[in-house]
Order: C-alpha cells, then structure tokens, then sequence
C-alpha cells in the first residue's frame, strides 16, 4: 500500500528519497500512483494479512476467501489442492479460459485449472528476476494474441519485490529496483491493453 499510496498516515522524508534511508522505498512506482489516484478509473484498498503470511496461506486466503491458521505452515513448502470453494473454481465452472504465469506455488494449489501454465521455481529468494523476466517474456504477446489464441482471466505472479524485501529489506537499492521495474510492467500492460481495444479488463493488482 504504501509503496504506491501517498498517505499522511505513513510519513516520510522528502530528502531521502532518492537515498539509501528512511521511506527509500517510496516514489519508486510514480505510474501505478498516478493512476490509482484517477478518479473513476481506479480503486485502491489497504489490505492488513492476518499470520502467517506465507506464499501458500496467502494465496488460499485470497482464492477462498478464508483464514490462514498456523497449521497451514507445515504445507508451505509443498502446497496441496485447494478442497474448499474458491474463485479459480468458479472461474473454471463458469467457462472461463484461464492462463497462469509466475510463482510455482499455483501449480500445488491449482494443478489443473488452468488451460495454460507457466510456471517458474519459487525458493530461492536471492533470486530477484527469473521469475519476473519470465512473465515479461509471455504477458504482452499473451494479451496480444487474445483473438487467436482467447483467456478471460490472466494471473501474473511476480516475485522479485517479495524476494527483495526478504533478501535485501524494503529500504535497499535492490527494492527500489524492483518496484520500479514492476511500475514500467504494469504500465505496459495497462498500454497493450488499449492499444489492443480491451478497455473493459480489469486490472488488479496486489501485494
């Protein structure tokens, strides 16, 4: 939240902005802020995750709607299917055409929901781009091509921001990379998006 939003409830520096120090990670996402500040056009929420906040317990919690308990730690490194109701499975039930990008932790949640699956290894949080240079390489041209090969729903999961903060911290070089390398992605999507006519998607776009 407040690597986009400029909230007066989370004071920062103006100084330091562009220096290793306090509130370093801000101002690196000038597009999605920009954006989310059009009236009409976006909506922004603060989002507080209940522990633990593991990969596998946040993505069940955001699919289904319901509470990580800290039982689900022992699975975190070997996610199983999702039994309970969930919107992948709502999608699926309703003919949705889905195609997956990103974090390999889907594919143990969701292992055949998907009509196409690209998925990158997860674990190694030194790791900051492979995983996100791997979506880049297959986003646009999947957006593109939505009238030869058509998706109703597609999930970009990208992990090099996550990596950062655990390898680096939020107030390093590393992050402010990151954010905004992910600020240039979302703004091409958001670009091709027009370009190609499809005005109605909706974008979202979470952390």
């Amino acid at each position: 939240y407040d690597f986009v939003v400029h909230d007066s409830r989370y004071p920062c520096n103006d100084k330091k902005k562009g220096s290793e120090g306090a509130c370093a990670y801000k101002y690196q996402m000038p597009f999605l802020s920009s954006f989310v500040e059009k009236p009409g056009v976006s909506r922004v929420f603060r989002y507080v995750a209940d522990a633990p906040t593991t990969t596998t317990q946040r993505l069940k919690s955001m699919t289904s709607g319901s509470l990580p308990i800290f039982f689900d730690i022992s699975n975190a490194f070997s996610a199983s299917s999702v039994d309970e109701d969930n919107l992948i499975d709502q999608f699926v039930s309703s003919g949705k055409r889905l195609v997956f990008m990103g974090d390999s932790t889907w594919d143990g949640l969701y292992p055949t929901q998907f009509n196409e699956s690209h998925s990158f290894p997860c674990y190694n949080i030194m790791d900051l781009d492979t995983v996100d240079d791997g979506i880049d390489k297959l986003l646009l041209p999947t957006i593109r091509n939505h009238e030869t090969n058509p998706w109703d729903v597609i999930i970009a999961h990208y992990l090099g921001v996550d990596h950062a903060g655990h390898a680096h911290g939020v107030e390093s070089e590393p992050m402010r990379k990151k954010l905004r390398n992910i600020d240039n992605s979302i703004q091409e999507v958001v670009e091709t998006l027009h370009k190609e006519g499809l005005s109605d998607v909706l974008v979202l776009v979470t952390g």
